[in-house]
Order: structure tokens, then C-alpha cells, then sequence
């Protein structure tokens, strides 16, 4: 066998056995291994990656000894702290993947997913590059070749340069926890050592009522025989001769809604503004939106009297005013994951004094109201503050950035300084060209006042 994939720690070929998996349909198939709601926990993915790599470095060491008595130069690298950095942000990236999700799938019974097939991973350059503080797309690049090489992703797929490509990430690697059910726990099997891991700290609180609800929802209904269309006379108890009455999902979620206003999304015609354009995706936004005040009203304004016309007026400016510049349903999901912060924030404002209160919903998301200077009051004062906030750091890494390509820039110059020769400065222009473009102009002002010392070089070649 080949030494490398020895020292991986994973299952030689994997590549190959899942797309037979696939193919053969045997991936997955048992009941029992389907996840319904999966969670992956941080904490103990970390732990499998350390024991994975240290494991793996300590077989590369004994072949580099091997090869060294042999005398051979050390052919395979070892798992450095930069490749583990870069995995914890693909891991990152996969957990809030799943997040979203679990809130998108909740209605239809949750996310199934078998922990035999690999992940597939939605991602681009840009959104890694920023996590790994803005490194280059050539950086990105190598890493996820170097995780191609460790088995750790099984193949990329692009689709243009201007959408996300696929990542397939080998199971074997990611531990799923089954959010609906606690016994389901996940085994890992690295480098021939069968592991099973015991539940994280803190899983229960990560169980979301709503999704717990509908799984129970969904055996009671498969228990009783009965569908969405089922009355009280086909559901009779064994033990009793009186009919009960079977409800719907639906009619049970109605039940557990936080306010009367908020149990259908409307459309509430007489609250729309005249000669506004409707949204092209308002379709699928309203239920988003309806979920969104659901949130707010619990954390706001559940122990206050809000009318139905507040709520309805105010799922109608939303709908108007909050996303025009969204053009794809990410943009809409990444617009509400924004306002969701806003609320807490407002939230956690509130309960810190007892005198603090919330203007009721129609105020509290007008975006035309006129506020003064250091105002923050209303949600377009937090949104300003969110936004300035995020100015202010994206202005710090903005400046690093430029501070380190004019750093690297003069160092180039001062070796093209050492040896001034044509040869060496039109390889010195590509490189500024294609790392540093906004200090060509400034390259050429070096070369035109060093240009006697170019012409003393070549006649000393002479």
C-alpha cells in the first residue's frame, strides 16, 4: 500500500467507494441511519481533527525517518496549524449551511440526510479568503488542493466564476447528531479505531421547539393512521367508543402562534401603499417575514396590547421597504439574518434597566423617521449602527491590506535594487501587475530615477 494513504488515517479510494455507494443506492438506505434534523457540534469536531492529525503526523514522521536512513529527501508534508485553520472555517461554513437548512426544511419534516453520502458544501473564494483575515484566492486555492491531497474533500465542482462551487466532503470526517432523536449518536473510524462520541454539552438547548413539535407531530399522525385530511370519524380510540378528533399540523402550529395577527402572512391588501412595486419573490419572502415578528413579538412585545392593524401594516412596509435591493433568496435570508441581530440587540437593550420600553411596531420599523446625531433609537437607528459598525471594520482590514501590499511592494523593489537588470525589472513588472496594481505608476517613477544605475550594470557586463 501506498505510504500516503496509510498516514492518512482514512479509507483508501473513499472517493471511489462513495460513488458506488451512490450509484448502487446503499448509501444511506436503512431507516435507521437517516438524520432528520442534523447538527454538528464544533467542540467535538475539533477534538476529532486533533486526535485525526496527530495521528497522521506521527505515521508521516516514521516514513520521513525511514526515508531519511535510506537516503531519501522527506517526499510527504505533515498537517500544519495553517491547513487545521482552514478546516475549522470549512467547518464554520458547513454548521451555519446546516443552520439554514434546518429553518428552511422545518415545515416539510427537517433536512434528511445520511451520514454515509458525502456533504456537499455550497462556498466561493471570497467567503474564505475574508474568514482566513482577506488572505489571497491563490491561498484558498492551495488549501483546498492540499485537502483533496488528505482525502478531506473529495472533489470540487465549479460552476463560473460568478456562483459558489460545490465542495464534497467526506463523511468520514464530519460527526452529524441527530437533533430529533438523542440516541442516534455518530462513530468515527480513523485510522482503523472505531470511536463513538457521547452527546455535546448543551445539545438539548440546541433542539428548536418548532422542529421538535413537528417530528412528534408527524409519528402522532402516522400512529393514529391518520392525514392531513382526516377527521374524528375514521379516529377512534381502542379503548374508549367516543370519536376524537385528529388536528392537523397546521392547525396545531396555528395554535402555538404568539399573536392572531401573525397566524396567516397574509396579504393584507388594505395596508399596502398605492403604486409601490410588489417584490418578484414576495411569494416565498412572506412566510420569512411572518416567522421574523413571530421572533419579535416573543423577545419585544409579547406582555404589551398590539393591535392586528400594527402587525399588518407592518408586515406590509417590511415586505415594501426592507428588500428591494434583494435580488436572489440569499440576499433575503442574509437581509433578515441581519434584522434578527437588530432585535436582540433592541432586546438585550431593554432588559438591562426596568425603565427602558419599545415604541410598538409600526414606529419601531419606519425607516423614514428623522433622527439626530448619536439617535440609535427605532430599528433604523440600530441599522445604522450596525452599519456603521461594519464600516469602521471593514475600513481596519481595508487599511491592514494596504499597509502589508505596500510592505511586501518596497521589499521587491529593494531586491530588484540590489541587482538592477532589465531582465530582473520586467519580471518585477508582472509581479506588480498581477499582486499589487495600484503601484505600477509608482514602480515606473522608480525605474526612470534609477535608470543610470541600469545602464552601469549593463556596461559592466560588457
Amino acid at each position: 500500500m501506498n505510504p500516503m494513504l496509510s498516514a492518512l488515517g482514512a479509507i483508501p479510494g473513499a472517493k471511489e467507494k462513495f460513488k458506488t455507494l451512490i450509484k448502487t443506492n446503499r448509501a444511506g438506505n436503512k431507516q435507521s441511519d437517516v438524520i432528520y434534523f442534523p447538527y454538528i457540534d464544533f467542540h467535538t469536531q475539533r477534538q476529532l481533527y486533533e486526535e485525526w492529525i496527530a495521528m497522521y503526523n506521527a505515521n508521516i514522521r516514521s516514513i520521513r525517518k525511514e526515508r531519511k536512513k535510506l537516503g531519501y529527501p522527506p517526499k510527504y508534508q505533515l498537517i500544519k496549524s495553517v491547513h487545521l485553520n482552514f478546516i475549522h472555517e470549512v467547518t464554520r461554513c458547513i454548521i451555519e449551511q446546516l443552520r439554514e437548512e434546518n429553518k428552511t426544511w422545518a415545515y416539510e419534516g427537517g433536512v434528511r440526510l445520511s451520514p454515509d453520502v458525502p456533504y456537499t458544501l455550497w462556498v466561493n473564494n471570497v467567503k474564505l479568503a475574508s474568514r482566513l483575515n482577506h488572505c489571497s484566492h491563490k491561498t484558498v486555492w492551495n488549501h483546498i488542493q492540499r485537502l483533496i491531497d488528505l482525502n478531506f474533500i473529495l472533489e470540487k465542482r465549479n460552476h463560473g466564476t460568478q456562483s459558489d462551487y460545490e465542495l464534497d466532503i467526506n463523511p468520514e470526517f464530519l460527526l452529524f447528531f441527530d437533533l430529533s432523536d438523542e440516541k442516534k449518536l455518530p462513530k468515527s473510524n480513523i485510522g482503523g479505531i472505531t470511536k463513538e462520541w457521547a452527546l455535546p454539552k448543551g445539545f438539548r438547548k440546541k433542539r428548536q421547539p418548532y422542529q421538535y413539535i413537528l417530528t412528534s407531530l408527524n409519528k402522532r399522525l402516522k400512529q393514529d393512521g391518520a392525514s392531513e385530511q382526516s377527521s374524528s370519524a375514521n379516529s377512534i380510540e381502542k379503548r374508549k367508543n367516543t370519536p376524537r378528533e385528529v388536528k392537523t399540523i397546521q392547525e396545531r402550529l396555528d395554535a402555538l402562534c404568539p399573536h392572531l395577527a401573525l397566524k396567516h402572512p397574509g396579504p393584507f391588501e388594505k395596508f399596502q401603499t398605492e403604486g409601490v412595486p410588489r417584490h418578484p419573490l414576495e411569494e416565498q419572502i412572506r412566510p420569512l417575514v411572518q416567522q421574523f415578528l413571530w421572533m419579535a413579538h416573543n423577545k419585544l412585545w409579547k406582555r404589551s396590547n398590539v393591535k392586528d392593524s400594527e402587525y399588518q401594516r407592518s408586515m406590509e412596509y417590511i415586505l415594501e421597504r426592507y428588500f428591494t435591493k434583494c435580488k436572489t433568496m440569499q440576499g433575503v435570508r442574509h437581509r433578515l439574518s441581519i434584522m434578527e441581530r437588530i432585535i436582540n440587540q433592541q432586546a438585550n437593550y431593554v432588559s438591562e434597566k426596568p425603565n427602558r420600553f419599545t415604541m410598538y411596531p409600526v414606529q419601531f420599523f419606519d425607516m423614514e423617521r428623522k433622527l439626530d446625531d448619536g439617535d440609535y433609537s427605532g430599528f433604523k437607528g440600530l441599522w445604522n449602527l450596525t452599519y456603521e459598525k461594519e464600516r469602521k471594520k471593514h475600513i481596519s482590514g481595508k487599511m491592514k491590506k494596504q499597509w502589508r501590499d505596500k510592505k511586501y511592494f518596497r521589499k521587491a523593489v529593494d531586491e530588484w535594487l540590489d541587482n538592477p537588470t532589465l531582465g530582473r525589472f520586467k519580471a518585477l513588472e508582472k509581479k506588480v501587475h498581477k499582486l499589487w496594481p495600484q503601484h505600477r505608476m509608482e514602480l515606473y517613477s522608480i525605474y526612470l530615477a534609477n535608470k543610470d544605475l541600469l545602464n552601469l550594470s549593463k556596461s559592466s557586463e560588457r
